[in-house]
């Protein structure tokens, strides 16, 4: 079972030497956080691992590149019990998935502020994953962009529909559709009424945004 002192005991890790001053700076006004350790290099970092057996290991990024999620799950592998608290700016949805599945436990960016960091670093020395809230978002985002897509993806539409839809998408307005399509402006009011009833939405900016989401 995991001890109190082991949760406070904290390896920061990063080849920055200024970057871990500034870690360093804002432990040090928390008052009962420990630096165990600290890490200048991957080989250092897994030493550190077995030898002082942290909490909390505060990663930056950068310092394992491209070899992020491998690393994270070899940290996984050393000491399970470690909560990596991982400083960076996840360049895509993909990428964030990946180190998730690694082994991630927490993810702040570098540009947040100090009392933000605190709080994710709170967070996971209580053991409760928490992402910074532009990276919730991000998340959140593309999960509702999922969503939008499946939605649209299990409906079957006429081949005049979807005309009609990609028409739709590319901004144009009920009455451009018509002039588009030759057909009466009614017509196609008709057609876009039976497309929101079959996709469940009432408006057709709602349904316009399905559609831009599914290309």
């Amino acid at each position: 079972m995991e001890t109190s002192s082991q949760a406070e005991k904290i390896l920061v890790a990063s080849a920055n030497e200024v970057w871990r001053l500034g870690v360093r700076t804002v432990l040090e006004a928390h008052g009962r956080l420990t630096i165990c350790a600290e890490a200048a290099t991957v080989p250092e970092l897994r030493q550190m691992v077995q030898e002082r057996e942290p909490g909390v290991l505060i990663l930056d990024e950068s310092l394992a590149g491209v070899l992020l999620s491998r690393l994270l799950r070899e940290v996984r592998h050393l000491d399970g019990r470690v909560r990596v608290l991982l400083v960076g700016e996840p360049p895509t949805v993909t990428h964030l998935e990946e180190v998730m599945a690694a082994g991630l436990h927490s993810y702040v960016r570098p540009i947040d502020s100090v009392q933000r960091f605190r709080k994710v670093l709170e967070s996971c020395l209580e053991n409760e994953p928490m992402l910074s809230p532009p990276i919730y978002r991000m998340l959140q985002e593309s999960y509702g962009e999922s969503r939008k897509k499946a939605q649209l993806a299990g409906v079957v539409f006429t081949a005049t529909e979807r005309e009609v839809l990609d028409l739709l998408g590319q901004g144009m307005s009920a009455a451009q559709i018509a002039k588009q399509q030759k057909r009466s402006p009614k017509t196609v009011e008709s057609h876009l009424c039976r497309i929101k009833q079959k996709v469940g939405v009432s408006s057709l900016e709602a349904l316009r945004r399905l559609v831009r989401a599914a290309h």
